[in-house]
């Protein structure tokens, strides 16, 4: 797990001075047997809210995701 500052584009935080906590996680995802599954999974990850980075591994059953602390 991994942290980040952003403070937006040149020097103004982004969303009116709230600071942005950006924090990786690894999951282990079950269940899927096909390209397909691990696209719908990222797809409907990447529409939560703070979501910034998903990435869904097939082979290793596996998401990785970059999100905003706190928005999540």
């Amino acid at each position: 797990m991994s942290e980040k500052k952003h403070s937006g584009l040149i020097g103004e935080p982004p969303d009116g001075g709230r600071e942005v906590i950006m924090k990786k996680q690894k999951f282990a995802v079950t269940g899927m047997t096909c390209s397909a599954c691990s696209s719908h999974v990222e797809k409907s990850v990447r529409k939560l809210a703070g979501m910034e980075e998903v990435t869904v591994n097939l082979l290793t059953n596996s998401m990785q995701v970059g999100y905003d602390e706190t928005v999540c």
